[in-house]
């Protein structure tokens, strides 16, 4: 009779243990690619991706749901029904939202990073604004093919929205020497030091020195560039 009820205790423990390994692989919401956009089964809502200037500010921990063999996860305060990102960073939002320009964000600081380290965390409002400003005004320009040691700075802006968890990086550049180029008409054309660029719209523009104090902190305290 002992043996018998251990017979049972084992099978009672080893379906207990199927149904956990079960739960486990279906947790989570399927999606499918339909139309060129990716869909919840579950809810319906349809997503696009979003380009690859608009990042997570924090990826939730536990999954989402899955796309094939993609994991996706909620971006940290931000609405899952409206907002979602993959493991490498890749943002996904709901069709009917717009993604905002970088002037329409509700940017709580701007940070600057050198690689993966903050450099300085801006949270001037009029600065930000005419950095956001600069960017989205300024004047369309080829970048040219620049050796990396014509660069004097080579940081990221990120443009930190936390009311929706992502933010909108543009990279920064100061030439060591002004970039001065010839028209058709024969006629200099002085672009001077510093830039915005975004490969991800194509576009690169000249700002002002609006960041040069930053630079010029960041070199005193012996930075790189």
């Amino acid at each position: 009779m002992a043996r018998k009820s251990r017979y049972i205790t084992a099978a009672v423990a080893l379906l207990l243990c199927m149904c956990t390994l079960l739960c486990g692989c279906s947790k989570g919401n399927k999606f499918v690619m339909q139309n060129g956009m990716y869909v919840d089964k579950k809810t319906d809502i349809s997503y696009h991706d979003a380009p690859a200037c608009y990042e997570p500010l924090a990826i939730g921990t536990e999954r989402y749901g899955m796309l094939g063999d993609v994991e996706l996860f909620e971006i940290v305060g931000a609405d899952p029904k409206q907002w979602l990102c993959e493991a490498t960073g890749t943002v996904f939002y709901a069709d009917g939202i717009t993604l905002p320009a970088v002037d329409q964000l509700n940017t709580s600081y701007m940070a600057l990073m050198y690689e993966e380290t903050q450099i300085a965390k801006i949270t001037d409002a009029a600065l930000i604004e005419k950095v956001a400003k600069e960017y989205v005004n300024g004047e369309n320009i080829a970048k040219p093919s620049w050796n990396s040691d014509m660069y004097d700075v080579n940081w990221r802006v990120r443009f930190v929205d936390e009311s929706i968890g992502i933010f909108y990086v543009i990279a920064y550049f100061e030439l060591a020497e002004d970039y001065v180029v010839t028209g058709t008409d024969g006629v200099e054309i002085n672009y001077g030091k510093r830039f915005l660029y975004n490969r991800f719209e194509d576009k690169m523009v000249v700002v002002s020195d609006a960041l040069a104090p930053y630079v010029a902190e960041y070199k005193e305290q012996g930075g790189a560039n």
